[in-house]
């Protein structure tokens, strides 16, 4: 190891040690950084690959999506067929984007093709904000009457639009098994899950004092985190997680006064937003192991910045949001990775070595086999289980006891 290297890795270890909050320093920092002339760029959908979307502002110019991953930076999007403003809102594993605006039209990206989803009977316009790995995508038809909204589900096997509720409602996510969650009521607005087969369930009130809920995002296990607002105060709110496995709605300690849940993953750690506090707007992340802590309090102080909103997590734990840079000083799209616990690196030595080519082995169970506990290190595909698929990853991972 030369100088540099160990200096660096001395720096590490300092901010791994602690932050000026107290607390262990867990999450490492990278600011998305915009194309020459953009003013804002919000990000909300990672994948698994750490691949981000969102949409991106210039002066004088309607709104467009943008893609993001390590290799190419953050790249707008060609506009879709017809239309002057996008938005991205959720991108696969498969890679599929997918997007729309209020007054446009909702679509699906898939290598470099769009399709336009169209939209349901007696709307004119869409967005998708949700889509899964065979292009099935959820949103919201819009018409020019504010209580008619319609969610929908877009079925791409059969490139039909389908309508979840009879009521007003709004669509916001879809997982794999074709689970569709949002919220549908006219007076009382409830979130739900829907499938083609077992149409809408509707989930229900978190409480008397915070009853209208709503579902914005859903796992593959069928959890469901959203919002549950009071009917007589606008500002108060609480975020929730849904699984039936406790029994329904169950409330996130809330920090202020206004908590939203915006994405959850495999793993059930889920992320958001809280407004009101007495100190600003704070991002945070809740795990059934640890409770809810905000982001700053888990960055480096160095970063000189405050996390306001956490928008999406991926299985590897990375988080997109939004945050303000002090340095710049200005708004920044970020992402969080967490520090240690590299893909591969099951001793969190900083390296992918032979003592991590036995703990592969120990944590091998085949295809379908599921994750013991501590495995999820080696499940490169984020596919529940320890394979010859993950092998051939840990493999390129390799990089001896040098690191």
């Amino acid at each position: 190891m030369n100088v540099k290297c160990f200096v660096c890795a001395v720096a590490l270890l300092i901010a791994c040690a602690s932050n000026s909050d107290g607390g262990r320093v867990e999450y490492e920092v990278t600011v998305l950084e915009r194309p020459p002339g953009a003013q804002v760029a919000i990000p909300w959908g990672i994948n698994n690959s750490g691949e981000v979307v969102g949409w991106i502002t210039f002066p004088g110019e309607p709104i467009r999506a943008f893609h993001w991953n390590w290799s190419d930076g953050m790249t707008v999007l060609p506009s879709p067929p017809g239309e002057s403003r996008s938005a991205a809102r959720e991108i696969s594993d498969a890679g599929i984007v997918a997007g729309g605006d209020e007054g446009a039209n909702a679509w699906t990206l898939h290598n470099g093709q769009y399709n336009m989803l169209g939209t349901l009977p007696g709307t004119s316009a869409g967005e998708a904000w949700g889509v899964n790995d065979s292009g099935d995508a959820a949103g919201t038809s819009n018409p020019s009457a504010l209580l008619s909204y319609q969610a929908f589900y877009y079925d791409a096997s059969m490139d039909e639009m389908i309508q979840i509720a009879p009521w007003p409602s709004r669509g916001y996510d879809v997982n794999n098994a074709g689970q569709a969650t949002g919220s549908a009521g006219f007076s009382s607005p409830s979130a739900f899950r829907w499938t083609v087969d077992g149409g809408l369930e509707l989930l229900g009130p978190l409480s008397a004092a915070f009853s209208y809920t709503y579902g914005y995002a859903i796992n593959e296990l069928g959890h469901v985190v959203g919002q549950a607002n009071n009917p007589t105060s606008s500002d108060s709110s609480r975020a929730f997680i849904f699984n039936l496995e406790e029994g329904g709605l169950v409330m996130i300690p809330p920090i202020g006064l206004g908590n939203r849940a915006f994405g959850i993953n495999d793993l059930g750690a889920v992320v958001g937003e809280t407004d009101h506090t007495g100190s600003g707007d704070k991002a945070w992340i809740w795990t059934a192991e640890e409770g809810i802590r905000t982001l700053n309090a888990l960055i480096d102080p160095v970063e000189n910045m405050a996390i306001i909103s956490a928008h999406d997590i991926n299985n590897r734990g990375q988080i997109v949001g939004y945050a303000f840079d002090n340095d710049i000083p200005g708004w920044a799209a970020v992402l969080l990775t967490p520090i240690g616990g590299a893909p591969g690196d099951g001793d969190d030595d900083a390296d992918v070595d032979i003592e991590d080519f036995a703990g592969f082995l120990a944590c091998s169970t085949g295809p379908g086999g599921g994750l013991a506990p501590g495995c999820g290190v080696f499940d490169f595909d984020s596919d529940n289980d320890v394979d010859f698929e993950d092998l051939g990853a840990l493999q390129l991972a390799f990089t001896g006891g040098a690191g």
